[in-house]
């Protein structure tokens, strides 16, 4: 249920016996309180929030003070308003946060960059205040750096577009100036962090790495533009746990980097799970969701293709849906391919990471991509790799580092589950050697570029975004 948050203030007190903020369900009449909804989302719904901080220990340096009890401090906090906001974001802005009660000051919150405790001072300050407008009304407002100078920002939170597990900011001055605060995202990330690690083969999530990096202050930036492509045809149970590290592993990038989901015509609820808790991601532009009717039945080649297609960046990069790119690497692609001139690179290092493939998008084009006349699965990925190595001056470079190339298991039978059967129902080994035969054949006879019965490859897909509640305001 989606809740609309409001605070009016009347000059005698806050309205609705005395609460700073109430909560109306959308399409509903009964008012409910913003901390009893809160209560009863911590106590049951909601059990991994408070071991967020124990999930961060290893690798990360926590807030530190002379007091233990200093890091949260929900003595100091009685305002019904400030009480929901005492946990962990991922701010769209500043990366991950953890917001605490000040220790000195009644009613007021220090939000702290994770892993940069280390400076002793908070990020930013919230508090209540009267805007000295005639209206009167109170209003929530984030002091970031320093009250007063050039690299301070003051923003207020917009009642109206916020939620329990969303918050919207917006310039106290300036309308441009604007932030969201999600907890989804940070969730789903802390969850797939422990379900990598779980799995006992030697998966490491490097969640902390991800988590302070996307505290940087600034986006990286770089010379070229880069793609992650993925498709996905129901295979959320293992989207849900690499795609949420990928975009944490990548965030400081995302002034040049896109992550391409094409959803595949799922059934299993994958595109609302991509709009529901990847919403931080979608909304700033880092992720781009589509989806297709035209594939009934998987077929790798088709599927990639229609991935690649819609991105317009320098460098396309095909993720499938079940690897995790690790750290910073966006920029690991960027340095092979300006370090020593390349047609390709792959990262391939164990089960299921053959087809990491990163090529520049005209050399794709030029290709016309992966082969679709061939059976849905198998070959592809070695056959794209062979005629990117045939392009004139053609050089393919292989990267053998376990932090780029992890995939989460995947058995033959989860390969071929989605691929139509009235192929007769054949194996992945069957399918990978019969592809072999025909595309090693056509490469023989210099077939360099496939596809040419086709006006164009992959299959048409549309951008799915879901309508920002800011819109709604």
């Amino acid at each position: 249920m989606q809740h609309s948050i409001a605070a009016r203030h009347n000059g005698n007190g806050f309205v609705n016996g005395g609460s700073c903020a109430v909560i109306a369900p959308l399409g509903h009449n009964k008012v409910v309180s913003w901390p009893d909804a809160l209560g009863a989302s911590r106590q049951q719904a909601r059990p991994e929030e408070s071991t967020t901080l124990d999930e961060l220990e290893e690798g990360m340096e926590e807030v530190e003070s002379d007091s233990s009890n200093e890091l949260g401090c929900p003595e100091n906090v009685e305002s019904r308003f400030l009480i929901p906001l005492l946990a962990n974001w991922h701010s769209v802005s500043l990366g991950h946060i953890v917001v605490c009660g000040n220790c000195s000051e009644k009613d007021v919150l220090d939000v702290w960059l994770a892993g940069k405790a280390s400076c002793g001072m908070p990020a930013g300050q919230m508090k209540l205040e009267s805007d000295a407008r005639p209206t009167s009304r109170m209003s929530l407002v984030l002091q970031m750096g320093e009250s007063g100078s050039s690299r301070g920002r003051k923003l207020r939170l917009s009642p109206s577009c916020s939620r329990i597990s969303r918050v919207h900011w917006e310039g106290w001055d300036d309308p441009s100036d604007h932030d969201v605060w999600d907890r989804r995202l940070l969730d789903i990330t802390l969850k797939a962090a422990r379900w990598v690690a779980d799995q006992k083969r030697g998966l490491n999530p490097y969640c902390s790495d991800c988590l302070v990096s996307s505290v940087r202050p600034e986006s990286s930036k770089s010379a070229f533009t880069v793609a992650l492509c993925i498709a996905t045809k129901n295979r959320l149970w293992q989207l849900r746990h690499a795609l949420p590290l990928n975009l944490y592993h990548c965030w400081p990038h995302r002034a040049w980097t896109r992550i391409h989901v094409v959803d595949c015509g799922c059934t299993d609820g994958t595109l609302e799970f991509l709009l529901k808790h990847c919403r931080a991601a979608i909304e700033c532009g880092f992720l781009c969701v589509y989806t297709t009717d035209k594939m009934p039945f998987w077929h790798a080649s088709v599927g990639k293709n229609t991935a690649h297609m819609v991105a317009t960046e320098d460098i396309l990069v095909n993720v499938d849906g079940d690897n995790m790119v690790g750290p910073d690497f966006p920029m690991q692609v960027v340095r092979n391919f300006s370090e020593q001139p390349c047609t390709g690179v792959q990262y391939e290092l164990g089960e299921g990471t053959c087809g990491r493939i990163a090529c520049k998008r005209t050399d794709f084009h030029y290709l016309r991509g992966y082969d679709e006349d061939g059976y849905p699965m198998g070959a592809q990925d070695v056959d794209l790799l062979h005629r990117l190595k045939a392009l004139p001056g053609g050089h393919v470079k292989r990267v053998r580092c376990p932090q780029f190339s992890q995939a989460i298991h995947n058995s033959q039978e989860h390969k071929v589950v989605s691929c139509d059967p009235a192929l007769g129902n054949l194996r992945w080994g069957q399918m990978d050697k019969l592809n072999s035969a025909i595309f090693g054949e056509r490469r023989r006879h210099g077939q360099l570029v496939r596809n040419l019965t086709r006006q164009n490859i992959g299959v048409y897909a549309w951008k799915v975004e879901r309508p920002s509640l800011r819109a709604h305001a």
